[in-house]
């Protein structure tokens, strides 16, 4: 009984092992085909940053804002993904062991393992991304890059990205290659050193330090090799994307300089032209903390030069950590605009996009983000100025535009539009629309004109007038007419009816006054005595006139008369006592 139970708990303790083994597999699996196979003999402290680890992480999760159905779903496709891992690496493992004596074989086997759960991976982060928007899954991307840092150039969606061609990606190839080797037998030699017991503590210390600086140096040799693959406008991408210098193969050029050979090149540099892309100037990073070779570019491309007063076609963003001085000096140039320099944001503006933007466009873009900040850039004819949108703006710097042409403006650009209102009341319109011009807008009615002079971003101006124009008023609603064939009363009568129905004056009348007074005698002494003029029209008048003359005319001798003239219409039946 007791060697039965020996066994028993032998073989789960080594069951428990060969699903921890298989599910550590699968965590580097799923960083990537590449990110595994530069794994090996390093899996101790390394981060988890395959797409669907990152979707668990609480941190990345809470600023990505996930719903908790969406966490919930995640965790489950997380959950299945790692099964089907699991199984297909079982599926390999015993054909592994099996070639263990035959090297070539093996690494063919190997070679099928990492496709084949590639297909997986690959599968698994398309079901990610109908789980949650794509500005969600971009993010997941860009933090996948930011962990993996230069290396994560070999990731398959970044060399998409960044368009790199066969030749480019078998230079990466021999890079990493290279370096997994030697990775390899530093691993080995680390250890190797750790196995090794008769070696005094302080002396295997100094040898451990010396394997890691070894592992760095490899590393920083390695980032240059798959840098220098890469063009000027692929590493100028690259750090947009990351925010990862870009620069580190110049470093170690760097480090041989003395004091005085570098500050020769630097003041010449102040005064001659912008550096190139790739050697930018060192900034402080959202941290604060001292970013390292951050490359400072700012460029709307080749394309973006005006032609005396005719504005450039296209512009291209090309900007990282570049100052907004630079920014709107490039952007007012290319647009033929006269910039008046006296305010200017702070900071930095970074944003790359391949996509070309007319300066309208891009004028878009630029007030978007200078709008978090706080300011705005307002072009007037040929001239553009930036305001600080907590501060009243200058009327007379704010263009003014006819409503047929807020189209033609950017959305996030500061107009104003004159806006007719026919028969619409300008005070009630001037207070209903103020909740909808944001903090940059205002809206003031002119009641002679009535009209609504409205100041804020075309956006809203653009809401605000289809709004206003789609309004009709009550009385210009469409009326439907109808006609009634009348069978058993006279015009005349049936009018008089209705006006009673809807208290309503009768025709002639100008007051009620003259309705109740004049009226009632004049009445009663033609269509027979005092009971049209007098109490049933005299009265009150409204639905209650109406009810005792439609009971005067159903009743008794009303309807039994000779004929509808003499007593029946004039006698006691409409006059006298009833």
């Amino acid at each position: 009984m007791e060697v039965t139970i020996m066994k028993t708990s032998t073989f789960s303790l080594l069951s428990r092992f060969t699903v921890a083994a298989l599910v550590l597999a699968i965590t580097w699996a799923d960083t990537d085909t590449s990110q595994a196979q530069r794994s090996r003999g390093r899996s101790r402290g390394r981060s988890r940053d395959g797409l669907m680890d990152l979707a668990r992480d609480r941190d990345i999760g809470a600023e990505l804002k996930f719903t908790d159905e969406q966490a919930e779903s995640i965790g489950e496709l997380r959950d299945k993904s790692r099964s089907g891992m699991i199984e297909k690496y079982q599926s390999f493992s015993d054909r592994i062991e099996a070639a263990k004596d035959d090297d070539a074989e093996r690494t063919k086997i190997e070679a099928e393992r990492t496709a084949a759960v590639a297909v997986l991976r690959k599968a698994s982060e398309a079901d990610l991304a109908k789980l949650i928007s794509a500005e969600q899954f971009r993010a997941l991307q860009v933090h996948q890059l930011k962990r993996r840092g230069v290396a994560g150039i070999q990731t398959e969606w970044v060399t998409v990205e960044l368009k790199l061609t066969d030749d480019q990606k078998k230079k990466l190839e021999t890079a990493v290659s290279g370096y997994d080797q030697q990775q390899q037998t530093l691993t080995e030699s680390r250890s190797a050193l750790f196995r090794n017991r008769d070696l005094p503590r302080d002396e295997r210390d100094k040898k451990f330090q010396a394997l890691e600086a070894q592992r760095k140096e490899l590393g920083q040799k390695r980032d240059q090799a798959i840098l220098g693959a890469l063009t000027a406008e692929q590493k100028t991408q690259f750090q947009a994307l990351s925010g990862v210098s870009a620069t580190a193969e110049a470093k170690p050029a760097a480090t041989t300089k003395s004091a005085a050979t570098e500050a020769k090149p630097a003041a010449t540099k102040s005064a001659a032209a912008p550096a190139p892309a790739d050697r930018g100037a060192k900034v402080v990073g959202n941290d604060g903390e001292p970013a390292a070779a951050v490359a400072v570019v700012a460029s709307f491309g080749p394309q973006a030069v005006a032609k005396g007063s005719t504005p450039a076609k296209t512009l291209k963003f090309n900007f990282v950590q570049a100052p907004w001085s630079d920014v709107l000096k490039l952007f007012t140039d290319a647009a033929a605009l006269t910039w008046d320099r006296e305010l200017v944001p702070p900071g930095t503006f970074t944003y790359f996009d391949s996509k070309e933007y007319t300066p309208t466009e891009a004028l878009n873009v630029l007030n978007g983000a200078m709008l978090q900040k706080g300011f705005i850039l307002v072009r007037r004819d040929r001239f553009a100025v930036v305001l600080n949108v907590d501060n009243p703006v200058p009327p007379n710097l704010v263009p003014t535009v006819v409503p047929t042409e807020i189209s033609d403006r950017a959305s996030n650009e500061l107009i104003r539009v004159v806006m007719p209102l026919e028969e619409k009341d300008a005070g009630k319109a001037a207070e209903e629309v103020a909740d909808l011009l944001g903090p940059q807008g205002k809206a003031v009615a002119l009641s002679v004109a009535n009209s609504l002079v409205v100041t804020g971003l075309a956006k809203n101006l653009s809401e605000i007038y289809a709004a206003l124009k789609s309004y009709i008023p009550e009385e210009e609603k469409d009326v439907e007419y109808e006609a009634f064939v009348l069978k058993n009363v006279s015009a005349i009568s049936a009018e008089e009816m209705i006006r009673d129905l809807f208290g309503l004056q009768p025709r002639g009348v100008q007051n009620v006054s003259g309705a109740s007074g004049g009226g009632g005698s004049s009445r009663g002494s033609s269509r027979g005595g005092s009971s049209r003029g007098g109490s049933s029209r005299g009265g009150s008048g409204g639905f209650g006139g109406f009810a005792a003359m439609m009971q005067q005319r159903r009743g008794g001798s009303s309807r039994g008369g000779s004929s509808r003239g003499g007593s029946s219409r004039g006698g006691s039946s409409r006059g006298g006592d009833s």
